[in-house]
């Protein structure tokens, strides 16, 4: 079963963040959250999670299948993806707290 960055617990952990998201004429403000989770990728997570989450996430591959394609066990891939979204949430967290909109 396929699981999102965490974006269902932020509704209940992180009010300004949900509003940030949630409203359609905010359409700048989410383009602008959009645009920070991608340079939280860019930035913080490792290559190897950058891949296991680019392949995860968005080439819709499977984790056995993301372990074939580089190589690894699929432990080291469930692992990888794992520890991105914590860093993703951490870094999202820090961002909204200091009310960051260009990270």
């Amino acid at each position: 079963m396929r699981t999102s960055i965490g974006l269902e617990d932020q509704w209940q952990k992180y009010p300004a963040f949900c509003d940030l998201i949630s409203e359609e004429s905010n359409s700048k403000k989410i383009q602008s959250a959009a645009n920070l989770v991608g340079k939280v990728i860019a930035s913080e997570l490792t290559e190897r999670q950058r891949q296991c989450v680019s392949l995860y996430f968005y080439g819709g591959l499977t984790m056995p299948e993301i372990a074939l394609e580089l190589g690894i066990n699929k432990s080291s891939v469930s692992r990888a993806i794992g520890r991105a979204k914590t860093r993703i949430e951490r870094s999202m967290k820090y961002a909204m707290q200091m009310n960051v909109e260009n990270y």
